[in-house]
């Protein structure tokens, strides 16, 4: 039952379960400052969209954050890959709208430019 738990936990903090909870709040937020009535399926497709392009950074493969954080090591395995995929997906028909589209292909050029310094920062900065 432990091994289960610490199973299930690991998958959802490897995308950073926290963040993606408060940038639902954010967008939640940002509605009511807009004097727009706040959609909770946009606050669910942001969530989702921003749990899933940290756990592919997460769980991907790069020589920093072997040296910068080697407990991640663990996170490099498939079915998060998997769920991460699924979980943008997932978020693509709940905002009905292209521009959730951006985040997840500066994610992708993030992953390959992520060694050369300030090129990730610009990638970032446009997301």
């Amino acid at each position: 039952m432990m091994d289960r738990c610490y199973g299930i936990r690991k998958v959802l903090f490897a995308g950073s379960l926290l963040v993606s909870i408060n940038i639902a709040f954010q967008v939640y937020a940002a509605a009511l400052l807009m004097h727009v009535e706040p959609r909770l399926h946009l606050c669910l497709a942001a969530s989702l969209c921003t749990w899933a392009i940290y756990a592919i950074d997460r769980s991907s493969n790069s020589p920093e954050d072997k040296i910068n954080s080697p407990e991640r090591a663990a996170l490099r395995s498939w079915p998060i890959k998997k769920m991460a995929v699924s979980s943008y997906l997932a978020a693509l028909p709940l905002a009905w709208n292209p521009v959730i589209l951006v985040p997840g292909i500066a994610a992708l050029a993030y992953l390959k430019l992520k060694p050369i310094l300030l090129i990730k920062n610009l990638v970032i900065g446009f997301a």
